[in-house]
């Protein structure tokens, strides 16, 4: 009965005869069945929202409709308040910096890091679960900007006191990276605490769409005038990991752990040498993401491969503990 019900609603509306709403107007519900009206009416109202907004096709500009379920109300909830404490956090300063070494495959010293989020009071909440909220509610973009300031700070207090110092690279999501000026405020920071431009790199992620947007040439070509190099992360997971290549722009790639991950077979060899081979050609660094077995290191090596970030040599660690890595570097 409910499914004829919206069903005629719908037709009644989507097929209006007027030219400007026919075909243009698409429904959206949210349903809360007679045995469970036990809350009050704003309440009602809020679970009926909640709902509506919960089914999977609302994006997708059709109509759409789903029932009330608890699981998902009590999801929703929790996505929230967990929102509501990143807000939090980021104003308490709660988000600090981990560093992943980079190394060179064929010395074993730590030529470079790249900058990781963490948050230091997260408790028992996984980076999975509450890095894309920063995302989706555009956190992201402050709290980048204020771990891109302590590593500038950590950079020049080492450089001032003659202490080893790395290049160190930063994510920039999508998010921030096309916030207007967005590349400006990174840089202004950079010269405001004196930070040289060759130990700043930034990653853009693979899923930006080089082809789409026209300030992403301009952005990258922003920083490179300035001397700040650029890679794209993830390389072979997205959709334009050889317009790049194509286009110019990008100095490394880091190429996923997918291609690391399992036995060493013939086609990932294949894969792997075309695309160093390739890489060689058009002056462009591979760093290998993700590399855990020594095979794929000596694999790496045969082929001309010179940078890993992965288990195989560090994991993420805090600051203290990299700068302890780099100490003890120097004195060997």
């Amino acid at each position: 009965v409910l499914d004829c019900f919206l069903m005629e609603l719908i037709k009644k509306i989507f097929f209006n005869s007027d030219p400007i709403l026919y075909n243009n107007i698409f429904l959206s519900f949210g349903i809360l069945l007679p045995n469970s009206l036990h809350e009050n009416f704003e309440e009602l109202i809020t679970k009926l929202g909640i709902t509506r907004k919960s089914c999977p096709q609302i994006k997708s500009r059709v109509n759409s409709f789903e029932v009330y379920d608890n699981n998902n109300y009590n999801k929703y909830v929790r996505k929230l308040d967990l929102a509501k404490r990143l807000t939090e956090a980021r104003i308490n300063n709660e988000f600090e910096i981990h560093i992943q070494p980079k190394v060179n495959i064929h010395t074993d010293k730590i030529i470079g890091g790249e900058v990781l989020l963490r948050w230091s009071k997260s408790g028992d909440i996984p980076l999975y679960e509450y890095l894309p909220l920063l995302i989706e509610y555009e956190e992201i973009y402050l709290v980048d900007l204020n771990n891109f300031r302590k590593a500038c700070n950590y950079i020049k207090e080492g450089l001032n006191n003659n202490k080893p110092r790395v290049p160190l690279s930063f994510n920039i999501t999508n998010v921030a990276l096309l916030q207007k000026n967005s590349q400006k405020e990174y840089v202004s920071i950079m010269e405001e605490i004196g930070v040289p431009s060759e130990y700043i790199e930034f990653e853009l992620l693979e899923d930006i769409k080089f082809q789409n947007d026209k300030r992403i040439p301009e952005i990258l070509n922003f920083f490179k005038e300035r001397g700040i190099r650029c890679s794209l992360d993830d390389f072979g997971t997205g959709n334009s990991s050889f317009a790049f290549l194509i286009n110019g722009g990008i100095d490394a790639i880091k190429l996923d752990r997918m291609f690391f991950r399992g036995e060493l077979t013939k086609e990932r060899e294949f894969f792997l040498k075309h695309i160093f081979e390739m890489a060689r050609e058009v002056n462009v660094d591979i760093i290998s993401e993700g590399v855990e077995d020594k095979e794929y290191i000596d694999y790496l090596k045969e082929i001309g491969g010179e940078f890993v970030q992965g288990f195989y040599y560090y994991k993420p660690m805090p600051l203290d503990d990299f700068q302890k890595l780099l100490d003890s570097q120097e004195i060997n």
